[in-house]
């Protein structure tokens, strides 16, 4: 062995490469191992020099100064012996490397014993043509070595493709996971081995890859003509363009390490580009330059320029890690703490926050009143919603700012709730459609679905139907999936669904995070299982939200859901007490009430039909004009069928009016809602001979009545458990027979009794638990049989 350094064994063994660059070395006097820094000359080389059995050399240039190298060079040629493989690496190190002075040093190819070279430039080897022209040398080029996906196995137990485009740099991956080992590789070998123009280029387009050749060269000041030159080269060169355009990780690593190899060239680049993406408010642009300038100012200036455009654009998730990032004396800034201000209220959800920041520093004026307004709503305060989302567009000079938006979509939200659905959607349709044309996803998400509520309400199905198609598209796009108002929108085509008794086509599936979706999750599937009958399942359900109701804070809205399904399981089970205390006063909310208020009402005087106390038909009509004039056609359809049910005489023209409304909007959910009080009436004006004018509504009809009929049994089933306290074994006895749809004439001959004892039970039963028909008998029977069978999820 001559004297020399002695190469590290790399990692990979790569033998196949290796015989092959034995094999020809031992047939030229020069082999050549060309490609630019990553490809693994050095460790090619490396493993050769290791594999030689007899005498070898080694010799890396680029470890000694520029000084050192060409007399190292001559004293490690002038040692070689006869058959010795000679390894240089690095040879494009030379300084002022001549044929002449190559020749000197005994570089021709002529002596005795072999070359193998390694170089990142073929145009820094002046005897290139020469040794090509006699045929003496071997050229393994960046396409023979770079590593196959069988190498990257062997070295990191997998095939990597997180370097698309760029698997030839097995340095950089060599460096490791570790960003600062890769930065630092970047920093020491790849950029000092391009020429000036070169690293420049590669580094800028890291910062910007949409930049123009002559954008780059005017931020650069070296001109367009030298970019293409540049970009020529680096094409050429094998440096991964392409790559650092695509894969944002690797363009964040070598923007930083360009900006340490280059510093005042990157600071420069970086400012005119920073500047230029303010001047177009630019948010994603911007946000991405002020990280690589790192400096605390830059994120000041972009975040007073274009803080309200970041907290509704795409990026808006980088907002609390841009405020957490200034400086103590730039966060206390009142544009700042309104920023974070806002930042609680519409990406925390923790209007608490927001607020304490607006009262301790006494913030004020227009972008105050928006966060305000979003706040209140969360508190179910419309009204002081309303006036300040007024106050916010009244002080707010551009109307398409990204507070003004945000300012009318929670006026939007407050027309609604203060029961003006009309307006909520003449508001909300321009929130989306400037939501959409700015690119504020999740504000168009947010608007999206106040819009589709007011929609509902407000009985405009097609408008609804559109909404919603709308929304699950944009969700998809936007991968908007895991945000609160996707959930929303998802839990209100559920329930729309159900609400017209079809099977519902979910937009996405329920939350894995159920903590946090919880209540108006169980809302949902319990009142699916009063729906299809699973009445055990529902009480189960609706015992775990009244215990939620007690335990947590939750908005009006879904306490009126729990509310409506509270109120149907006691129908079903003729609890009085439970149907009393959601029955309340018969009095109507004041004129100016809001959405929630007229809705409970309408519960109010469900609950007073379901325990036969209905409320007089003049206030009942009142509560229909009174929805009528608000444009709440939902609930006026429910109010029509509580009038209608109320009505004493049990006129059928009621009935008929409210069925060919129902019909026409779909919501017939409410029919098993109130279906302990239906069934008779629907019977009787299923046999008057006004129900034949309308066919359609007839053939509903029947299948309306044929789904509220409890199924009849072939033999009788009966349950001793959950006998009411009220009633005598076989009082409990009759009653479950008449569930099963028995005769009295059958259920005389199963208990062995005689009829008039079968009546007499009857007339017991029906006044002890306020009984009024055998078909309200047949769905309370029903409801005390369920037994919870299957457990809470």
């Amino acid at each position: 062995m001559l004297p020399s350094d002695t190469p590290a064994r790399p990692l990979a063994a790569r033998r196949k490469l290796v015989a092959q660059i034995r094999a020809v070395s031992a047939r030229h006097p020069v082999t050549l191992i060309a490609a630019p820094a990553g490809f693994g000359k050095s460790a090619l080389a490396a493993l050769a020099w290791h594999a030689e059995a007899g005498p070898r050399g080694w010799l890396a240039l680029d470890r000694l100064s520029e000084q050192q190298r060409w007399p190292a060079l001559r004293a490690f040629v002038a040692v070689a012996v006869p058959g010795a493989l000679m390894v240089v690496d690095a040879i494009d190190c030379l300084p002022d490397a001549t044929d002449q002075t190559w020749r000197e040093c005994g570089l021709d190819g002529s002596g005795p014993y072999r070359l193998l070279l390694t170089t990142r430039r073929l145009s820094a080897l002046p005897l290139l043509d020469a040794w090509r022209a006699r045929g003496g040398l071997a050229l393994f080029d960046a396409a023979h070595i770079c590593p196959t996906p069988a190498d990257w196995q062997q070295v990191f137990g997998r095939h990597d493709t997180s370097m698309t485009n760029c698997g030839a740099w097995w340095a950089l991956r060599l460096a490791g996971d570790n960003a600062a080992a890769r930065i630092d590789w970047l920093r020491r070998v790849y950029f000092p081995g391009l020429v000036h123009d070169e690293a420049a280029v590669l580094g800028a387009l890291t910062l910007e890859p949409d930049a123009s050749p002559a954008t780059l060269g005017s931020w650069l000041s070296i001109g367009g003509v030298r970019v293409a030159q540049a970009l020529h080269a680096l094409a050429i060169d094998g440096a991964p363009v392409a790559a650092c355009r695509a894969n944002a990780e690797l363009g964040a690593t070598l923007a930083a390490a360009w900006c340490l190899h280059q510093p005042s060239l990157a600071l420069q680049f970086a400012e005119a580009a920073f500047e230029d993406a303010l001047a177009l408010r630019d948010a994603p642009r911007s946000i991405r330059v002020a990280q690589a300038l790192a400096d605390p100012q830059a994120c000041v200036r972009l975040l007073d320029a274009l803080g309200w455009l970041i907290l509704l654009g795409p990026r808006r998730a980088m907002l609390g890690e841009l405020l957490s990032g200034l400086s103590r004396d730039a966060a206390r800034l009142p544009a700042m703490r309104l920023l974070r201000a806002a930042w609680w209220v519409e990406l925390a959800r923790a209007p608490v926050e927001a607020e304490r920041i607006l009262r301790t520093d006494r913030l004020a004026g227009p972008q105050a009143d928006a966060i305000q307004a979003r706040c209140k709503l969360m508190y179910d305060d419309a009204e002081g919603a309303a006036k300040l989302a007024e106050s916010a567009l009244a002080g707010i000079a551009d109307c398409d700012a990204p507070e003004a938006l945000l300012a009318a979509a929670a006026q939007g939200y407050a027309c609604l709730e203060r029961a003006d659905p009309a307006r909520a959607i003449a508001v909300l349709r321009d929130v989306v459609s400037a939501a959409r044309r700015d690119g504020f996803a999740n504000l168009e998400l947010d608007g999206l679905h106040v819009l589709a509520r007011a929609q509902q309400e407000h009985g405009d199905d097609t408008g609804l139907a559109e909404s919603l198609r709308q929304a699950q598209a944009h969700i998809e796009q936007a991968g908007l999936a895991g945000e609160t108002a996707a959930q929303s929108i998802a839990r209100l085509a559920l329930l729309d669904a159900h609400e017209h008794l079809q099977a519902p086509a979910p937009i996405l599936p329920p939350p894995v995070d159920s903590d946090f979706f919880a209540f108006p999750w169980l809302v949902a599937r319990a009142r699916e299982a009063l729906m299809v009958g699973r009445i055990g399942e529902a009480m189960q359900l609706g015992e775990q939200l009244d215990s939620r109701l007690h335990a947590n804070f939750c908005s009006t809205k879904w306490r009126l859901e729990a509310a409506y399904v509270g109120i149907w399981i006691a129908g079903l089970r003729g609890d009085v007490e439970v149907l009393r205390r959601h029955a309340g006063d018969a009095g109507l909310p004041p004129s100016d009430a809001g959405l929630h208020a007229w809705a409970g009402a309408v519960h109010r005087a469900a609950a007073a039909l379901l325990m036969h106390k209905s409320w007089p038909a003049t206030q009942l009509q009142a509560l229909i004009d009174a929805l009528a004039q608000r444009g709440l056609h939902r609930l006026q359809v429910t109010a029509r069928l509580i009038a209608a049910l109320s009505d004493p005489s049990g006129a059928a023209a009621l009935l008929g009016d409210w069925l060919h409304l129902a019909v026409r909007s779909g919501r017939l959910i409410d029919a098993l809602w109130l279906a302990p009080c239906l069934i008779d009436p629907l019977a009787r004006w299923l046999r008057h001979p006004g129900a034949v004018l309308d066919p359609a509504v007839r053939a509903a009809a029947m299948v309306l009545f044929a789904r509220l009929q409890p199924p009849a049994a072939e033999s009788p089933r009966l349950c001793e458990a959950a006998r009411p306290r009220e009633l005598t074994e076989r009082e409990w006895q009759v009653l479950q027979l008449i569930g099963q749809q028995f005769s009295n004439e059958q259920i005389s001959v199963t208990l062995h009794v005689s009829l008039p004892t079968v009546k007499t039970h009857i007339n017991r039963l029906y006044a002890k638990l306020a009984i009024s028909t055998r078909a309200e008998a047949m769905q309370r029977a029903r409801a005390l049989q369920a037994a919870p069978t299957i457990p809470p999820a």
